[in-house]
């Protein structure tokens, strides 16, 4: 893991590190009718690039108060979107592969203040092995399986 606390010590001016406070998802049949909410910025990788279907981004609020802010991330995976999240999480109600085919794939959510995410990529391949920023921790879940597009992965960055 990446060791902010460690890099940003010996600087001498100082670094107003924000958490992620939020994460959600939106998505439209059309790219442009795609409304990002307010205060959110979109990670700018549709989620069934390469598979059809709906247009599906990631949002994610930021803030410079590590309290309740997102800790951990999973995925449910698998044949029927009757599927819920472990003890404690959140899940978004919005399949990852809308409109695509394939597996039904929903985000789940941690909040927390312990060890708080700082960063989130999306990252796209054209194989299983896509290659990870230096740092980031990619979660093992092909967010279009079943659906025939890219391999697509969610990492994080998370402040030791």
């Amino acid at each position: 893991m990446f060791n902010l606390t460690e890099v940003t010590k010996n600087l001498k001016t100082t670094v107003e590190i924000t958490y992620i406070a939020d994460i959600m998802v939106v998505h439209s049949k059309t790219k442009e009718k795609i409304i990002i909410p307010e205060g959110y910025e979109i990670i700018d990788v549709d989620l069934n690039e390469g598979a059809g279907g709906d247009y599906i981004y990631f949002c994610i609020k930021r803030d410079t108060t590590k309290e309740n802010g997102i800790d951990d991330i999973k995925f449910l995976c698998g044949n029927t979107s009757n599927l819920s999240c472990p003890v404690g999480y959140e899940k978004v109600n919005v399949d990852l592969n809308k409109g695509a085919g394939g597996k039904y794939i929903y985000l789940c959510k941690h909040r927390g203040s312990k060890n708080p995410l700082i960063d989130i990529k999306v990252i796209r391949s054209n194989t299983k092995d896509a290659a990870i920023p230096e740092g980031y921790y990619k979660i093992p879940q092909d967010l279009n399986e079943g659906a025939k597009g890219k391999y697509i992965y969610l990492c994080y960055l998370r402040m030791l």
